[in-house]
């Protein structure tokens, strides 16, 4: 157990702290003294004295319990629980402590294990490094907690904190560490250390997705030029034929304007036919449009060769207006996590496009809120769902499951600091604020965070064994059924379409035949 020294100091200035900072802040009960009545300053009588005061480690008013004693000849005043080391003085004494650190896990801030004994220990990430470097500055071990409902913290309706924040308010940590983020809400209860890391708030959706290749025969050429085809088609049938029956000396056998068309037609799949125009006027048209057709066959060949070896993809989000409004038509899904800044953040929005997605939650919490960051990372690679969360953190969800086609908006909703917390008034705020504006200046929790996001990403290409997984590395690909669908539609039309005219003629053949023997009986 260790001291506090005091140096010259009387037990009355050393009752005089207690007074001021041992209080506990749901009741606001003082410590009081056993055996004060026989103390006089300078008293050769002076003792050993026992202090008692409310029990903070079950946030009790009544049940008392004890705190320390003074050794009145070393002037040290022993603390009794470990619990009380910070709050009975305004002095750090770290040497040979344990402190409760209240974490979560959560990559790639916190990683952790648990050890032959059982006991729950770090295990890497940029928080630990952090903790570690903290512990090795002031020579303190620390012991690793875990809040019960696995959260950071949520105000619950009395004023009570949840989760981390709600262990060190309770004085059950000394202190919490699993980038936890600044806001004046928190603030109002406990205290954050010097930030070292700012965090965005943005959105993750899935990678832009290669847009289906079932209608590539028809995607060459635009609707407006698939039209113009189609009169060209019919426009010059229908020119042929007239000169034809009013050139100076008219055909034999002229195209009639079905032949004339299916011709034309023909030319189009670089086909001929089996009688050609005699006239000049009628040649010239129809070399005219032999070009005409060359030019639009290589046109339609060059394009279908670069829609099928460069697919279309569908455009990304990067902004917070584009999420917005595919939001408003139905197009999208957006959710965050339960009980965090950002859910509070959408739920109390007024205006703004911050209030069009928060008003769309609310609407259906079950299709766009989530209970665990996993389920936030397979909902965005699977479905039509964008995810709002810090973006480190969330790329570290999803470098950590090995997803690789994911897309970060270009636009953020707003900055986030990342901190230590711990009680209020708690001298560890300005000891530990040196440490942590140390590593910042030295650059250290960037190249932590890098080495880190680094290392895991090669784990997973190289699979869990050190095996090396193959993965698609573009290039050019064989064709799918599905990219050539379009043809195989267009051939079932045309099987469909010769039955209909193959029924359509036999109705007609069959009623001529009736009409036929109707008219020999009459």
């Amino acid at each position: 157990m260790g001291t506090f020294d005091h140096g010259e100091a009387s037990f009355a200035t050393v009752r005089s702290n207690l007074f001021q900072n041992y209080t506990l802040s749901s009741c606001r009960v003082a410590i009081s003294y056993q055996d004060l009545s026989d103390y006089k300053e300078g008293s050769r009588n002076a003792e050993n004295y026992v202090i008692d005061g409310p029990n903070i480690q079950i946030n009790n008013c009544r049940e008392r319990t004890l705190i320390g004693r003074w050794v009145a000849k070393r002037k040290m005043l022993l603390p009794a629980m470990p619990n009380d080391f910070f709050r009975l003085s305004k002095r750090l004494h770290f040497v040979g402590r344990e402190l409760r650190v209240a974490t979560l896990e959560n990559f790639p801030f916190f990683l952790r294990e648990i050890n032959p004994d059982g006991q729950l220990v770090g295990k890497d990430g940029i928080d630990f490094r952090i903790l570690q470097s903290l512990a090795q500055k002031y020579k303190f071990r620390f012991r690793i907690t875990t809040p019960s409902d696995k959260s950071w913290g949520v105000k619950g309706p009395k004023g009570e904190w949840s989760g981390m924040l709600g262990m060190v308010q309770k004085q059950e940590a000394d202190f919490a560490l699993t980038n936890i983020g600044m806001t004046y809400e928190r603030e109002e209860v406990v205290d954050f250390t010097y930030p070292y890391m700012i965090g965005s708030m943005s959105f993750v959706t899935h990678a832009p997705r290669e847009k289906s290749r079932a209608l590539a025969i028809v995607k060459p050429f635009s609707v407006q030029l698939w039209i113009a085809i189609l009169i060209s088609v019919v426009a010059t049938s229908v020119v042929t034929v007239l000169l034809a029956r009013n050139s100076f000396r008219p055909e034999r056998n002229n195209w009639t304007l079905g032949e004339a068309t299916w011709y034309f037609f023909g030319a189009l799949t670089l086909q001929g036919g089996e009688r050609l125009p005699l006239r000049t006027s009628t040649r010239l048209i129809v070399a005219c449009y032999w070009l005409f057709a060359i030019i639009i066959v290589a046109g339609f060949s060059g394009s279908l060769t670069s829609f099928m070896n460069v697919p279309e993809k569908e455009l990304p989000i990067n902004t917070i207006s584009e999420l917005a409004h595919r939001v408003q038509n139905k197009q999208l899904k957006v959710g965050t996590l339960r009980g965090t800044l950002p859910y509070a953040n959408f739920m109390s929005a007024t205006e703004g496009h911050m209030y069009v997605i928060g008003k769309d939650m609310r609407k259906d919490e079950e299709e766009t809120v989530v209970s665990d960051l996993n389920i936030g990372a397979y909902r965005v690679m699977e479905e039509k769902y964008a995810f709002v969360f810090p973006k480190l953190f969330m790329e570290g969800v999803l470098v950590n499951h090995g997803f690789q086609e994911y897309h970060f908006g270009k636009e953020n909703f707003y900055n986030i600091l990342f901190s230590i917390v711990m009680p209020k008034g708690s001298p560890l705020k300005e000891a530990f604020a040196k440490v942590l504006i140390r590593l910042s200046e030295m650059g250290l929790t960037n190249k932590w965070k890098q080495d880190i996001m680094d290392y895991r990403k090669l784990k997973k290409a190289f699979g869990e064994q050190g095996n090396f997984t193959a993965r698609s590395t573009g290039g050019a690909q064989p064709l799918s059924l599905e990219d050539l669908l379009g043809s195989f539609i267009l051939l079932s039309v045309g099987h469909t379409l010769a039955i209909l005219v193959l029924l359509l003629e036999r109705a007609s053949f069959w009623y001529n035949m009736k009409l036929n023997k109707k008219n020999t009986r009459e």
